[in-house]
Formats: structure tokens, sequence, C-alpha cells
């Protein structure tokens, strides 16, 4: 008599939960951990000749930061407002070390990570051994220490949802240092919510339509048919 088989046992596959970590000002929070000496310094990184009219600030400091520096002023401007701050070159070698170092640190969190040259990293951690033994809060704050020790840097900001794109929304309206996390089940209602500017891949003049037909949220941009999108924004 032949043994009967076993019938095999298949486990549920846990829900997806997304991590995403935003590291502002990215090339400055690089350079300054990298060179110990302009830590606490007010500065600002360019990418532009200085001499160049189009000259802008491309990243600063947290110290350039609190004096009223932003992304994106002309060169120009701060050196009459802010003549003390100091400007740094772009560090591209710099800044492909970190991706490196911060690759390496996702990785040993979960194979299924990826991790962008803006310092943009997304981490499919469904699953992971680490959250049998804490929430996803904690696994968060564990990493930020541990990519504090391990590169330098200190402000990384974290979003964590079943939902990809909203994990990394959650991620960016968190900096400079937050945590945020959507319940399961609330994913739908809290990117309505959120600022339609904040969706990722929209050009300049996109952005500028949005603002000029009134879509201040996401659920007025999800109630606009595809034709009507098109319409408004282009094909973009």
């Amino acid at each position: 008599m032949k043994p009967v088989p076993m019938p095999s046992i298949r486990r549920p596959r846990p829900d997806r939960l997304y991590l995403c970590l935003e590291i502002d000002r990215f090339s400055a929070q690089v350079f300054s951990a990298y060179n110990p000496p302009y830590r606490n310094v007010p500065f600002v990184v360019v990418r532009q000749d200085t001499g160049s009219h189009r000259c802008t600030v491309w990243a600063c400091s947290a110290s350039a930061r609190e004096l009223g520096v932003d992304p994106g002023m002309p060169f120009q401007t701060l050196k009459k407002q802010h003549p003390r701050v100091q400007v740094v070159q772009r560090d591209l070698e710099l800044e492909e070390t970190a991706c490196e170092d911060l690759r390496e640190i996702l990785q040993g969190y979960t194979p299924n990570s990826e991790l962008r040259s803006d310092g943009r990293g997304t981490l499919d951690i469904s699953g992971t051994p680490f959250l049998r033994h804490a929430n996803p809060e904690q696994v968060a704050e564990k990493m930020r220490q541990e990519i504090h020790y391990k590169t330098g840097l200190e402000e990384i900001a974290f979003g964590i949802s079943r939902n990809k794109l909203l994990a990394g929304l959650l991620a960016r309206i968190s900096t400079p240092d937050g945590i945020r996390r959507c319940e399961s089940g609330d994913e739908e209602t809290m990117l309505a919510q959120l600022d339609a500017r904040l969706l990722p891949g929209l050009s300049s003049r996109s952005r500028e339509r949005i603002r000029k037909y009134g879509l201040s949220r996401i659920e007025q941009i999800q109630r606009l048919g595809r034709d009507a999108l098109i319409c408004r924004l282009g094909k973009e």
C-alpha cells in the first residue's frame, strides 16, 4: 500500500508593508558628514560656477536653513543677505560613497530595497524577521541610529504604509527627522488628503498648472478622468 502524500501547507503571504526614507538636504548632509569641520556651520552647496547668473543654492546645511536660506535661492541673493554663509561645490564622489554605505545598510534589513542617488530609499519589509520583535516605527528608529553611526548622516525621515506611493509621500512630509505611519485600512483616505504638489515625477510646468487650476489635494486629481487630466496638465 502506497503512503498517502501529505498535502502541502501554504502559509498566507503577509500584507505588503513599505518603509521609505528621505534624507533631506542630501548633498549638504553628505558633505558635512564626510567633512567634520563643516558640521554645525552655515554653508550651502552649489552646482554651477558662482560667477554665473544662473547659480543657485542646491542644498543648505541645517544652520544655513535656520538663517532663512532655502534651496533654489539665487547665489547673488545669498551673498547679499547672508555674506558669512560659506559656499562649497557639490561633491558627486562623496554622494556616491554615501549611497554605497546606505545600500549596504538597507540590504541588511531586506534584499527588497532600492536607493536613489538623492538619498530616497524604499524597502519592502513585509514579513521580515525584524517585525517579529518590533513594530515598524521601532525598525525605522533602529535604522536611523545605524545610518547615523555608520555614515554620520543625522536627519533621516521615514514613512510607513501598505501603499508604496503613500509611504514615500509620508517620508517627504516628515522631514527633517520624523517618522509617520499610515494604519492599515486608512491608505485611501490619507493619500487623498495630501497636498497635490507632493506627487513625484512632475515637471515644474505641471506643478504650476496644478496650482493654477486650484488642485490643492490629491483627491481632486483622483476625481478627474484621464481625458480631463490631459486637457489640464498635458500628456505628462
